[in-house]
């Protein structure tokens, strides 16, 4: 499903290929139909859970530890959102590119999908003032890669230089993976 398409009152008739169409019940309950005709509630599509996001620096994360380590996601039909909180008390002696990993659901496959996501690094980090920092998923990847750009300067990925013992990372997104 691509596309959602909202409607009042009865149930719409089968939506047009890539659609899923959400709309009130008699009772007021939102419901839906998709594409195949199968009807049900969203409650019935959505679920809802905790993740444990890993930090790694190049593929590894030896003898690093957290002061804070969650993550939450739902999946609703093919619609994935999450969060993640990281809080370092120690950033290890692994090095190289900065991923996050852990979700539980891959991206949709799609030849050169690129799904790009706010980070904030609140503190901790070397990263510089007015710098951007962002994260993508990438097709078919329950991977978080993280990225800088510096204003004068091409985007870069995030380092194990570019975190301190104590940095603390917010991310969260949504993106759509494979059928539900």
């Amino acid at each position: 499903m691509s596309k959602i398409l909202l409607s009042e009152g009865a149930a719409p008739s089968t939506p047009a290929t890539d659609f899923l169409a959400i709309y009130a019940t008699t009772s007021g309950a939102p419901a839906f139909i998709n594409d195949a005709g199968t009807t049900g509630t969203l409650a019935s599509h959505v679920s809802a859970t905790s993740w444990t996001p890993s930090l790694l620096f190049g593929g590894g994360n030896t003898g690093m530890t957290f002061t804070t380590q969650i993550g939450r996601y739902a999946r609703i039909a093919n619609l994935v959102i999450f969060e993640a909180t990281l809080v370092l008390s120690a950033k290890g002696s692994s090095t190289g590119l900065a991923t996050i990993t852990g979700l539980p659901i891959n991206t949709v496959s799609a030849t050169g999908l690129v799904v790009p996501f706010p980070v904030i690094l609140y503190s901790g980090s070397t990263i510089t003032a007015g710098n951007q920092v962002y994260a993508t998923m990438t097709s078919n990847s329950a991977t978080i890669n993280l990225y800088n750009h510096a204003p004068t300067a091409a985007v870069a990925g995030l380092t194990d230089a570019n975190f301190g013992a104590t940095t603390t990372l917010f991310v969260s997104g949504s993106y759509i993976t494979s059928g539900y």
